[in-house]
């Protein structure tokens, strides 16, 4: 024991609860929750997602926690994003940042990036 505080961070039905404003700046440095939605057109398929401008933390997609991000540990890029967890219509996209964001931007694409 060396000053250490532990603090709990419950990451199940408390983030129903999370309230969401309007992002006031373009870069965050400190631990954060953004949410973000994608309107899909046509049948969702299997997609990967990329988070380049964020650093550590996880993305739940409708509610699926599809796992954890550490861009500069890598070498994987993209996270799996199954298509049955996609609807046709409006997605939410939620992201725990630990670090930092320098970019916002989340994109999918049709093959993984593995490094």
């Amino acid at each position: 024991h060396v000053g250490w505080q532990i603090y709990c961070l419950p990451m199940e039905d408390e983030l129903n609860n999370l309230k969401f404003k309007k992002a006031s700046t373009s870069k965050i440095t400190t631990p954060t929750f953004l949410r973000g939605m994608i309107d899909i057109k046509e049948d969702p398929a299997d997609t990967f997602i990329r988070l380049s401008g964020f650093t550590k933390g996880f993305v739940k997609i409708n509610g699926f926690n599809l796992g954890r991000y550490f861009n500069s540990a890598g070498p994987q890029k993209t996270l799996f994003v199954p298509a049955p967890i996609l609807k046709k219509g409006k997605n939410e996209i939620l992201v725990f940042e630990s670090d930092c964001v320098n970019d916002f931007t989340v994109e999918f694409f049709d093959k993984p990036d593995l490094g």
